[in-house]
């Protein structure tokens, strides 16, 4: 009997590969520069009919949490961000100028894919071998980041990176800060939702 056989092959990216209908504008240049340098992003990248990441100019920023920041907390999972900023940004009520991802590990790809979005970066490593601890002290760095970007806040809308938001989660949280801003008593309000579905 023959024991186990590894292989492992290295396939170069290749380079130099242009999407000729896109625009010319500093904002496409800098996707077209990400697209070339890394992989996965299929929508993001296509040539032909390549995704917008752009907020669209119809959605409606909700005034009970117009200046609440959405903070973004993220790691090395570079496409679960991408999905979770694609759809986060074409949800009413989003506004990318309150949007902050604070990421933990290595970041340069996390930090080139947060710029086309035109949001907030803040990043660091935690140095913790022990994920317990890497955890508690990534959380810490969030809360310190996002009252640092944002010090005028009373309360911020913590996500994680690889949660899709609902087409109301806008909505539910302007619906909610009343009741956080009233009642003493309440700590937070979750949007988590064990039984949601897709749609």
């Amino acid at each position: 009997m023959a024991g186990h056989l590894y292989l492992t092959a290295n396939v170069p990216k290749k380079e130099g590969s242009s999407c000729s209908g896109w625009p010319l504008s500093s904002s496409w240049a800098q996707r077209h520069q990400f697209c070339n340098k890394y992989e996965g992003y299929g929508d993001l990248c296509n040539c032909h009919n390549p995704v917008s990441i752009s907020r669209p100019q119809t959605l409606n920023i909700f005034e009970n949490i117009k200046n609440v920041p959405t903070i973004i907390v993220a790691s090395k999972r570079a496409l679960c961000l991408y999905r979770c900023l694609k759809q986060l940004i074409a949800t009413e009520g989003s506004n990318p100028q309150n949007t902050l991802v604070v990421a933990d590990g290595p970041t340069q790809e996390l930090r080139d894919l947060v710029a086309l979005f035109k949001l907030k970066f803040s990043g660091h490593d935690s140095g913790a071998a022990n994920v317990t601890l890497r955890i508690t002290r990534h959380y810490k760095f969030v809360f310190d980041s996002a009252f640092t970007f944002f010090p005028e806040t009373d309360m911020v809308i913590i996500l994680e990176e690889d949660l899709e938001v609902a087409p109301d989660f806008y909505r539910y949280f302007s619906q909610t800060a009343p009741l956080l801003r009233s009642d003493p008593t309440l700590y937070c309000v979750s949007a988590w939702n064990d039984y949601s579905q897709r749609h």
